[in-house]
């Protein structure tokens, strides 16, 4: 008789766990397409778009990282930025591009984020790294928030949804002199 009621409860936890795994992506997709603040951009059909979920395994630069989608690393390139390089010949440029990474990576390293893609943009670039916005799960865009703290460029050689919003959150971090646009330890004298 003990053993009964405790293999019912077995049976009945291992169902709700399955329930929950199953209906999470359910939810994190509902949910990320209800927040107000997931995209800055004009609503685009569901069709249109390329929506992934997954973690943050590593953050290779202030605009590409790598995320764990299922069993496979996709390397993502933040749509519509451009951070200064890693390998920058001049200090103050390095400075800024170690700036840019590590505040990415306080952001996303081992948080769940939501990728999509812009549908007027293309889904790869040249060097095969999935061109997407980055979300974090409570709507947060990244890609902005490297713009708005003045650790990015806002990219505009290449047609994307977002741009001119992108160009206008640029635009408040110049005028602010945030970060690369004039407060930064990297410009203090030694």
């Amino acid at each position: 008789m003990i053993r009964k009621i405790i293999r019912k409860q077995k049976i009945l936890f291992l169902l709700s766990v399955l329930t929950l795994v199953l209906l999470f992506p359910v939810f994190a997709l509902a949910l990320a397409l209800a927040s107000p603040k997931l995209s800055p951009i004009a609503p685009t059909p569901l069709k249109s778009l390329l929506l992934e979920r997954g973690v943050v395994a590593s953050v290779v630069d202030g605009d590409t990282i790598h995320v764990r989608v299922g069993k496979k690393i996709l390397k993502v390139r933040l749509l519509g930025i451009d951070a200064p390089e890693m390998t920058a010949s001049r200090k103050e440029n390095k400075c800024l591009a170690q700036e840019a990474k590590k505040y990415l990576e306080k952001l996303v390293k081992k948080q769940l984020v939501i990728l999509k893609s812009d549908p007027q943009g293309d889904r790869q670039d040249k060097y095969k790294r999935a061109l997407r916005y980055v979300y974090l799960k409570d709507g947060t865009m990244i890609n902005v928030e490297l713009v708005k703290n003045g650790l990015v460029r806002a990219e505009t050689f290449f047609p994307f949804q977002a741009k001119e919003e992108f160009k206008n959150f640029e635009n408040q971090a110049k005028g602010a002199g945030l970060n690369m646009w004039g407060k930064s330890r990297c410009f203090k004298k030694s």
